[in-house]
């Protein structure tokens, strides 16, 4: 079931996720973001990879830089904020913004399996 006021963003994996998936230390992974090898962006102090741009059995190497970064249509990835982060600087629990989430209280994105909300409507709650 797809709610209008959530957007979801499939083709991205948390560090965790890719190195599972990819077979790789988290370390091989933060040196790939580092060089630009793999296709990334980063909301929140969270950095997600772009598998359809970096897919995720493919060999890297120097030569394999890639060009700029993807981005996020119809998102202002600035005024982005991860829920989970958000919760716990408030100290408060997460719950209560996941269920604004989806009662429609507030607008979701769901980039991987992380979960973001516009900072602007996380301070009405």
């Amino acid at each position: 079931m797809e709610l209008a006021n959530i957007l979801r963003f499939p083709e991205y994996m948390s560090i965790p996720e890719y190195t599972k998936a990819a077979g790789v230390s988290v370390n091989t992974a933060r040196n790939r973001i580092k060089a630009h090898l793999i296709s990334y962006i980063k909301i929140d102090q969270v950095y997600l990879i772009n598998t359809e741009h970096s897919p995720v059995r493919q060999q890297y190497n120097s030569g394999s830089k890639k060009v700029g970064r993807p981005l996020l249509p119809g998102v202002s990835e600035s005024q982005l904020r991860s829920v989970k982060s958000y919760a716990r600087g408030k100290k408060r629990r997460g719950d209560i913004y996941f269920t604004a989430i989806l009662s429609g209280k507030i607008k979701g994105v769901v980039i991987g399996s992380e979960v973001f909300a516009y900072v602007h409507e996380l301070d009405t709650l």
